[in-house]
């Protein structure tokens, strides 16, 4: 967790179970990363928007500098957890496209937490 800079966690109105799930969710996607790349860093600034509901809707963004790259995704979803699975989905098609290969060992299915 020292290549991760949280921004936003502890003004979330969610419970600790909600956040709990979010930091397994991070720590899960970063350990990919690391096996794969050397020097990950990871940005996360978090959101959360209140309407008419009575729940929060999260809003993710996420910027990566990795191997000289920098890979940034946005995700908005109403479970936080969820939204961090989606969003490193999203860096992972963004790592794809900008170092020009396909995911060295980042394939297959997603393991589930």
């Amino acid at each position: 967790m020292d290549n991760i800079q949280i921004t936003g966690l502890n003004e979330l109105k969610s419970d600790a179970y909600d956040k709990d799930q979010f930091m397994k969710a991070l720590d899960h996607g970063m350990d990919k990363l690391n096996s794969v790349y050397k020097d990950v860093a990871l940005q996360v600034v978090l959101k959360a928007y209140k309407d008419t509901k009575p729940k929060e809707k999260y809003s993710l963004h996420l910027r990566l500098t990795i191997e000289g790259h920098l890979v940034t995704a946005e995700e908005t979803d109403w479970d936080l957890a969820l939204a961090a699975r989606r969003g490193f989905d999203k860096l992972h098609a963004q790592i794809e496209h900008k170092t020009h290969e396909k995911s060295k060992a980042w394939t297959g299915q997603r393991k589930k937490l």
